[in-house]
């Protein structure tokens, strides 16, 4: 059973969020307010009690005349609207605003429609269409709501009642992270129409928060600028690859790991052919035969061993080095030292479909793969595809 003392909480807490935005609004204004409410509070106890005396001013017994029907105390003209008379005739006051207005046929009906800002109404049988924005019953149910402090998921907005209303009374919104449910999100805004300030910004934030790995493509390099400082400051690794200015460039080997995670070759080589193939050279026959030289020499690089049967350093097992072969050696010279690898070396596979190809043509395909990987005859390219402790 909860304490009284709670539920005072409870209760002032509701109060806050029910009356506290209307209160920041007009606070301002309550000099002005004061008096006008006890000036209007002064006439209508005024008019309470007219209709009062001009009551018994009418069925009056002999001898009981009434004088005036009009008091100027003020106290009396204050008081008179708690009296049973006072409530009763506002209460029926009331009663008839409530079903002369539309806001008193909302309340009995129960048909309940949104009144456009430009002109017209929003009802809920979708006579005139049925598009609007959500309320926040309809937001609960696929997004999270809550205060900035509490939502985990990616944020996208706030919400208040009014726009005027103060931050600490706006619920804000945030998309739920679910594993295994499509959580893509598409923002789309003119230049200058705040998508970096309003999302993007935000949502790698929160990333940073939940410790989530982030790869952030920032042409402008301006989101690197205004947020590297903070996923440090929250424990993440932060590099950036500058292709514009390769000389201060951080680096990142895309072969690392390759010899354990052997299936993800396939991927590389693939990326590389396609991102180096013309609209209908990608399912030609030099691309497959390329592609398979690629992923045999892929295998090669990755799995490099010195003379104790260690693999070689990173730094020395990456795309440059697969260019180096294919400029330094002939497809004879490659094609002795891939059959010299053991039986189970992941490069004899695709080295056995690439010789499947007639002779004479081994030749071309080097050359055709030799210009796809000619980038990395530059030495600064080459320098960031390695991998920098």
């Amino acid at each position: 059973m909860l304490r009284p003392s709670k539920l005072m909480e409870k209760l002032e807490d509701l109060i806050e969020k029910k009356c506290g935005p209307w209160y920041e609004r007009h606070k301002a204004k309550f000099p002005l307010y004061i008096p006008l409410g006890l000036t209007a509070w002064y006439f209508y106890g005024m008019l309470l009690n007219s209709l009062k005396l001009g009551r018994q001013a009418t069925f009056h017994l002999p001898g009981q005349e009434v004088p005036s029907i009009w008091i100027v105390n003020p106290f009396k003209n204050w008081f008179v609207v708690f009296t049973p008379f006072g409530l009763g005739v506002t209460a029926v006051i009331v009663l008839l605003v409530c079903l002369i207005t539309k806001k008193g046929y909302i309340w009995f009906s129960g048909y309940k429609y949104i009144h456009d800002p430009r002109g017209f109404d929003i009802l809920p049988d979708a006579t005139h269409g049925s598009s609007g924005f959500l309320t926040k019953k309809e937001m609960r149910e696929f997004l999270e709501l809550g205060e900035v402090e509490k939502v985990q998921g990616m944020m996208l907005g706030k919400h208040k009642a009014h726009e005027d209303d103060p931050d600490k009374y706006a619920v804000y919104a945030a998309h739920r992270m679910i594993p295994g449910d499509n959580n893509n999100l598409l923002c789309i805004g003119a230049p200058g129409s705040g998508k970096s300030r309003g999302f993007i910004i935000p949502f790698l934030m929160g990333c940073a928060q939940r410790g989530e790995s982030v790869f952030v493509t920032d042409p402008k390099g301006e989101l690197f600028e205004k947020l590297s400082p903070y996923f440090r400051e929250k424990g993440h690794y932060v590099k950036a690859v500058n292709f514009l200015d390769m000389a201060h460039s951080d680096g990142w080997n895309c072969l690392y790991s390759l010899d354990k995670e052997t299936h993800l070759v396939q991927t590389v080589a693939n990326t590389i052919i396609k991102n180096t193939s013309g609209p209908r050279e990608a399912d030609d026959f030099w691309s497959w035969a390329e592609l398979n030289l690629l992923m045999a020499l892929l295998h090669y690089v990755c799995n490099l061993k010195d003379a104790n049967g260690n693999l070689l350093p990173i730094e020395q097992r990456g795309l440059g080095d697969v260019y180096q072969i294919m400029a330094n050696q002939s497809i004879q010279e490659i094609n002795r030292t891939l059959a010299t690898l053991p039986p189970e070396h992941p490069a004899k596979g695709h080295h056995g479909l690439f010789l499947k190809a007639r002779e004479n043509l081994w030749g071309n395909i080097a050359i055709g793969l030799g210009n796809r990987l000619s980038i990395f005859q530059n030495k600064l390219v080459d320098t960031i595809v390695r991998f920098v402790p």
